[in-house]
């Protein structure tokens, strides 16, 4: 360890190697190709210089120049990390950490070994607690061990060209599916609908649902340690909403806390790249499955404008990097853009920037159907085959697929249905008012025709339409008038 020093006002001590591969790269930006194929931002055991280490590759991706102390000091304080790093002297005394920067590689070698090291020993750990577990089961805890392995035995390619036999060799299969037919290992997946259409319920069963281990709509999930990310709710909603999903599912709570872990931010203004820096952080500790970023909205970075697709572009590498970083894959709840998306199609559904379709792998959209209290589920997948639009009905507090109902999409009513409907409303309520004025409660069809100035066959259509509802009845009984057994309508008790 390099001996503590004085920065400014205050002390920091930092691993040397770590320190060393932040002077390297310093002092020669050349060097940033080759050690960012070995070492990532996650590797670090000081959060801040991984982070430091991260904006740096960025940076020098962009063309910028990372040796220039000047532009450095500035990029590091807009990002909050200067005062961290123990400011500009801090920074300076970065540079001469690295002893001599042919180390570089070497320095990147042994942080990624300490990193994995640190990694498999916390892995370890976690699956003798879960061995030791009597109401553990047995092909539970084999599962937890095998992510573990796919997830710190995996190494990301390096750039370069591939011929497509060493391609086919090197990667004879598709990544570990997360949700069958949906969403694999380190993808992404928006979840669109309109505000306030029940995306987060639908997010919080899904959650339970891979921490459990059981099906998520018909769909095979594959069991393992999930976060929840939510920067909308307060603490109690998120626990009341939690506890309820869980309730109606069936799963004891106790059963999957090991597995089911919340970070709530709201209030902290916490944009993506400071979401990024905790969940790596998180992730040295273990491996997650599935994150849950709830909502998208709350982690565009101040000034960041939805419809602006560079600027997406760069919210989704971000997500990307969480992916590689954590191993884990994504899902965002997005709102659907204001007006009909009955007529649009599954990619054109979302608010802002077309980007947010295209850079997902999976991008799955509610829209009202024509039943009331159902919705209708569409994707589009990049690594799977399209998926068959399925029919979902809410009973609050959870969505659950409806099998045998077909799936139609509830489309605006024409102008000329919407006077046809406002004519019905009027005929109904000129029967109804008619009938409960009577004296007899009770009117023939003539009467009503003499009551309301109807037709006959409007006043037919609105007997049948009220019969329907149970507004009202039909009985036939012997008229005073005529002694004859006659068809009257009444009020429904």
């Amino acid at each position: 360890m390099i001996a503590e020093k004085e920065l400014g006002a205050s002390k920091v001590t930092r691993p040397e190697a770590e320190a060393g591969l932040i002077g390297a790269v310093m002092l020669d930006p050349a060097t940033i190709d080759a050690v960012s194929e070995i070492v990532a931002a996650r590797d670090f055991a000081d959060a801040d210089l991984g982070a430091t280490f991260s904006l740096m590759v960025e940076l020098h991706a962009e063309g910028h120049p990372v040796n220039d102390t000047t532009f450095l000091t500035g990029r590091l304080r807009a990002v909050g990390l200067l005062d961290r790093l123990g400011g500009a002297a801090g920074l300076a005394k970065l540079a001469y950490a690295c002893g001599h920067v042919w180390r570089a590689e070497s320095y990147a070698t042994e942080i990624r070994d300490a990193s994995t090291k640190r990694r498999i020993a916390n892995h370890a750990a976690h699956l003798i607690e879960r061995a030791s577990d009597p109401a553990a089961s047995v092909p539970d805890i084999l599962e937890f061990m095998e992510h573990g392995i796919r997830h710190h035995s995996r190494t990301e390619p390096k750039a370069g060209l591939w011929s497509i036999g060493d391609l086919i060799a090197k990667y004879p299969e598709k990544r570990p599916a997360v949700i069958d037919g949906l969403l694999r290992e380190t993808e992404t997946v928006n979840f669109i609908g309109a505000s306030k259409a029940g995306k987060s319920w639908l997010i919080a069963g899904m959650l339970l649902s891979v921490a459990s281990g059981r099906q998520w709509l018909g769909r095979t999930t594959s069991q393992g340690r999930v976060l929840l990310v939510d920067n909308e709710l307060h603490r109690e909603e998120i626990s009341a909403r939690l506890a309820q999903v869980a309730g109606a599912m069936g799963i004891d709570v106790a059963t999957i806390s090991q597995n089911f872990d919340i970070l709530p931010l709201r209030g902290q203004l916490s944009d993506i790249g400071a979401v990024k820096r905790m969940l790596i952080k998180m992730a040295r500790e273990q491996p997650y499955r599935l994150i849950a970023l709830d909502a998208f909205y709350r982690l565009l970075p101040e000034g960041t404008s939805e419809n602006d697709n560079a600027q997406i572009t760069a919210i989704y590498n971000a997500l990307d990097s969480i992916a590689s970083e954590t191993g884990s894959a994504i899902a965002l709840n997005h709102h659907a853009s204001k007006g009909d998306q009955s007529g649009k199609s599954i990619t054109d559904v979302g608010s802002g920037a077309g980007a947010i379709s295209r850079a997902a792998d999976s991008h799955v959209i509610l829209r009202p159907h024509e039943l009331e209290g159902c919705a209708v589920m569409e994707a589009v997948c990049r690594s799977w085959r399209p998926p068959e639009p399925t029919t979902l009905k809410w009973e609050y507090p959870v969505w659950f697929a409806l099998e045998g109902v077909e799936p139609e999409v509830k489309r605006p009513k024409s102008a000329g249905a919407l006077n046809q409907q406002m004519k019905d409303t009027e005929s109904d309520g000129a029967v109804m008012s008619a009938l409960t004025t009577a004296k007899s409660k009770r009117l023939s069809t003539s009467q009503l025709r003499g009551k309301t100035g109807f037709g006959l066959d409007r006043i037919n259509r609105t007997i049948a339409r009220l019969t329907d509802s149970g507004q009202v009845r039909v009985r036939r009984c012997k008229s005073k008038r005529t002694g004859r057994p006659t068809a009257f309508v009444e009020v429904a008790n």
